[in-house]
């Protein structure tokens, strides 16, 4: 519906500094730095724009030039070399110079600049472009783990549909970028500080799509499978968490303005308290996803996956309710199957007023009201909870309700601790009483020694009678993911629903309303550094790459002030 002309950097400048309107419905183009009409009748507000920026349709630099002279920074001011501006710390300037290099500009405006590898302690990677890679290469290594172990435990059903999701995430991804393109795409984010959003992209659709069946059926396919070890208990925990943090970021990152995240973490930062906002968002967002996964696989255990579904309705006609009207209802019940994560938690709405603007359909996916999302969580949440205290032993599939949770989720966890109160096992050579220093010990003790350790005699004086107690509280791994599950459910579930009653007194949250000046604000950063960044070359055969050139990634989101 629009084509961007060799001078529409310039004039996307231009718009937002002399106040001109934005133009980009359908109909309108944008060519040789000027609105022409396509249609008749759309509006003299076109005409009136072609007249005042016609005097910069024959050269764009002059366009750029009167942005130079017009252009006002923000208050921290900084020159070209990324330093504070002369007489701008008196006050007395407040036109200042504009940096010319990325770098200068991320520094100068809190932006945090994206590496190809962080590090915490110095040398623990802990994130980064290479590192967000890496870890998408480890989730599917872990997932074809999981694939194997169901296989190997005769689960083909669910061995099968787990490697459709991996496959289908496999191919969304390759179709958006090849792996060389993701990489290349890595380094090139990594020495600008911004991320590219083909790259973002990429990581989105793994998470979206791969993600969702390691949160929602692994689990519940794994408590099925009886006699796990503890291998299995560590890969298939790994591959749940890896999916927990995934969606949260994704999460985070829609409260953020979605592909424009990086600038609305900036903008929310410089507010008061915003880094302090960003840090519960955060826990927020990981305990919203990790609670709520684990509750659903424990009810889906004691019950069935079908009375879940059954419960998941009310939050299902709460999202169709939401969508918006050039969506069809066929595409938005296409999107909940291929993308369940979403059920969770909308993914349309910011806590703080931003917009979630798709540049590649072109389609503003926020400023959705949370507040009918919301109670239909809570009604879900507080049923699930209620039946689990309820017990139906003469079901006609199976037993279900409190006697399945008592029996598989707390008895065998009791029996543990029964079984072995200290935590230690003496071997059959110890005594069951003795004497050391004048008190007396039963089984093992750990006095004077890292590890426990038991007497031979029943008065020890320090001699060689005495043996190394071996560690008996291991359980298997079928208990150790089921104590898990529990774990994540108790802590995540009480702090999701305590967050979503606070984020329901934000405005934007709870009716969708956007904050219009936060929008422009994150406008106008977005135009100001895409005029800083390299053209790069990309193979123009991905599909993501019509989004290559800074300039179209420039005018995207500019179609949110329109």
């Amino acid at each position: 519906s629009s084509r961007i002309g060799t001078n529409c950097l310039a004039l996307a400048r231009l718009d937002v500094r002399l106040g001109l309107p934005v133009w980009a419905g359908p109909g309108v183009a944008m060519d040789g730095g000027v609105f022409l009409l396509q249609e008749e009748g759309a509006g003299a507000g076109v005409q009136e724009s072609e007249i005042q920026l016609n005097k910069f349709r024959e050269d764009g630099a002059e366009c750029k030039q009167h942005h130079a002279e017009s252009a006002e920074w923000p208050a921290s001011g900084c020159s070209q070399d990324g330093s504070v501006a002369q007489g701008a710390e008196d006050g007395n300037d407040t036109r200042k110079a504009i940096p010319q290099n990325v770098v200068d500009f991320v520094e100068c405006h809190g932006i945090v600049p994206v590496k190809a590898w962080t590090y915490t302690c110095g040398c623990l990677p802990s994130g980064g472009t290479m590192f967000s890679l890496c870890m998408l290469l480890v989730s599917y290594v872990s997932g074809m783990g999981q694939v194997l172990t169901f296989a190997w435990c005769g689960d083909r059903v669910f061995a099968v549909v787990l490697a459709f999701f991996l496959g289908a995430s496999a191919y969304y991804q390759n179709s958006v970028l090849t792996l060389r393109q993701a990489v290349s795409l890595a380094h090139v984010s990594a020495g600008t500080g911004i991320m590219h959003l083909d790259l973002i992209l990429f990581l989105m659709v793994g998470a979206y799509i791969k993600d969702t069946f390691s949160v929602f059926l692994a689990p519940y396919s794994f408590l099925m499978s009886h006699g796990m070890n503890l291998l299995p208990f560590v890969n298939s925990s790994i591959s749940l968490l890896l999916g927990f943090n995934g969606l949260a970021t994704e999460m985070v990152r829609s409260h953020l303005g979605g592909f424009y995240w990086q600038f609305g973490e900036a903008l929310v930062k410089r507010r008061p308290w915003g880094s302090k906002w960003l840090m519960l968002l955060k826990v927020w967002a990981f305990s919203a996803v990790s609670g709520q996964i684990a509750l659903n696989a424990i009810f889906m255990r004691v019950y069935h996956p079908s009375v879940l579904l059954v419960l998941f309705l009310p939050v299902i006609c709460a999202n169709l309710r939401a969508r918006r009207v050039e969506e069809s209802t066929f595409n938005t019940i296409r999107f909940t199957l291929l993308q369940p994560g979403k059920l969770l938690a909308s993914f349309g709405s910011s806590v703080f007023g931003f917009g979630l603007w798709d540049p590649y359909n072109e389609v503003e996916q926020g400023n959705q009201p949370e507040l009918m999302h919301c109670i239909a969580q809570l009604l879900r949440i507080a049923s699930m909870l209620v039946l689990l205290r309820l017990d139906f032993p003469d079901c006609p599939i199976r037993a279900m309700g409190s006697g399945v949770l008592v029996d598989e989720f707390w008895k065998p966890l009791l029996d543990l601790a029964r079984d072995c109160p200290s935590g230690w096992d003496a071997p059959a050579e110890c005594t069951r009483h003795f004497t050391y220093r004048n008190h007396s010990y039963e089984g093992c003790t750990t006095t004077d020694s890292w590890w426990a350790w038991c007497s031979k005699i029943q008065k020890y004086d320090n001699t060689s009678d005495w043996s190394h107690c071996q560690f008996c509280l291991t359980p298997s791994g079928d208990v150790a993911y089921r104590v898990f599950l529990q774990f994540s459910a108790a802590i995540g579930l009480p702090v999701y629903i305590v967050g979503m009653l606070v984020l329901l007194s934000r405005t934007p949250f709870r009716t969708g309303e956007p904050d219009n000046s936060l929008v422009d604000e994150l406008n106008e950063l977005f135009v100001e550094v895409v005029e800083l960044l390299p053209h790069e070359d990309i193979d123009d055969s991905a599909p993501g790459a019509c989004l290559s050139c800074p300039c179209i990634c420039m005018y995207t989101p500019l179609q949110l002030q329109s």
